[in-house]
């Protein structure tokens, strides 16, 4: 969220706000009113049938535009959707900082 929102609001001037914790808080606001019976309730988010769960991310999470990097940054619920659709083992989630660790060899083997 720190990257997406430095490039967004110091980089570009998309932003106004110019602090990253205040602009966060501004976001997240945004999402709990969208849907507050929904907000940080994973257990509700997994009973949602998918076309409900579909809509939910469309209409609070705004397709997915630039500057929503507070919901671009919840791999949760967007994982919870797409898992609907693909098996759990063609996906690989990895850590940023687990891969910069990995030296060349042990990032090949992550390849099919």
């Amino acid at each position: 969220a720190f990257s997406e929102w430095s490039m967004f609001a110091l980089g570009w001037n998309w932003d106004p706000v110019k602090n990253f914790s205040a602009a966060m808080a501004y976001k997240l606001q945004a999402l709990q009113r969208c849907n507050r019976s929904l907000y940080l309730n994973v257990s509700r988010l997994r009973q949602l049938p998918t076309t409900e769960l579909a809509a939910y991310l469309r209409k609070c999470f705004d397709y997915g535009r630039a500057t929503m990097y507070a919901t671009s940054s919840m791999y949760s619920a967007c994982l919870l959707h797409a898992l609907r659709y693909f098996k759990r083992e063609q996906f690989l989630v990895l850590r940023y900082e687990d891969l910069m660790a990995m030296d060349a060899t042990a990032t090949l083997r992550l390849l099919p």
